[in-house]
């Protein structure tokens, strides 16, 4: 197996053991420990990907997961 695939298997390793830890698994949390995040990262109320909260956890929740919603990675 290359090195860089060994590098980004650590990587996110150590994002699920955050997230295990009961780490907040937000994109804004996860980017702020320095963290990788190469799951899908889902609003941990409603589930949607495309959900301020999912991006952010002190945005609002929006419950839905319709394109371009301000405050989303996804916008």
């Amino acid at each position: 197996m290359s090195d860089w695939l060994d590098d980004l298997r650590k990587q996110q390793d150590t994002t699920f053991e955050s997230l295990r830890a009961g780490k907040c698994g937000c994109h804004a949390c996860i980017k702020s420990r320095g963290e990788t995040a190469m799951h899908m990262v889902v609003c941990k109320q409603c589930g949607n990907k495309r959900c301020p909260h999912a991006t952010n956890h002190e945005l609002a929740c929006t419950n839905s997961n319709e394109p371009g919603q301000a405050g989303s990675v996804y916008a």
